[in-house]
């Protein structure tokens, strides 16, 4: 199956592409924690395909599944950096993040901190700078949340 019968069947076949999606989210979280379990500090997903759909179908049938697995494998000492339409979408990515500690809160559920940085060019002359600043907005947003402040906005 080709990129255009999967795109195709986004319209025709939903229930069935969204069961594939399932299955490979299920299969890229497992992937992602053996990387961690033997000493990653962090994955890149690029998601190709995703420049490709319109935002409603990146909606529906991307950003559900990049959520859950960033959700499911980002930590303190694990980082998840995005390429793509991913990227181009990353605040609203971390609005949703915050919708989700908002239900979270009121539901009793999980509460999950994060933080996002931006490669600088010119001003950052490593990687681990821009770690370094995502790591102080997670630290800023884990601070928040167990003061009961909502996040504004990612600075």
């Amino acid at each position: 199956m080709g990129m255009t019968d999967i795109m195709v069947n986004c319209y025709e076949e939903e229930e069935m592409v969204q069961t594939t999606l399932e299955k490979a989210t299920e299969f890229l979280i497992k992937y992602i924690r053996g990387y961690k379990d033997v000493g990653a500090h962090g994955v890149v997903i690029a998601e190709p395909a995703a420049g490709l759909i319109s935002p409603d179908m990146s909606a529906e049938f991307a950003w559900p599944y990049v959520k859950q697995i960033v959700d499911a494998v980002q930590d303190d000492e694990f980082a998840v950096i995005l390429r793509g339409r991913d990227y181009e979408q990353r605040e609203a990515l971390m609005g949703e993040m915050a919708r989700h500690n908002a239900q979270g809160r009121s539901s009793g559920g999980a509460i999950v901190a994060s933080g996002l940085a931006e490669y600088r060019p010119g001003e950052d002359d490593r990687v681990s700078a821009v770690y370094e600043r995502a790591d102080a907005m997670m630290y800023l947003d884990k601070k928040r949340l167990k003061a009961g402040v909502a996040r504004t906005r990612q600075e």
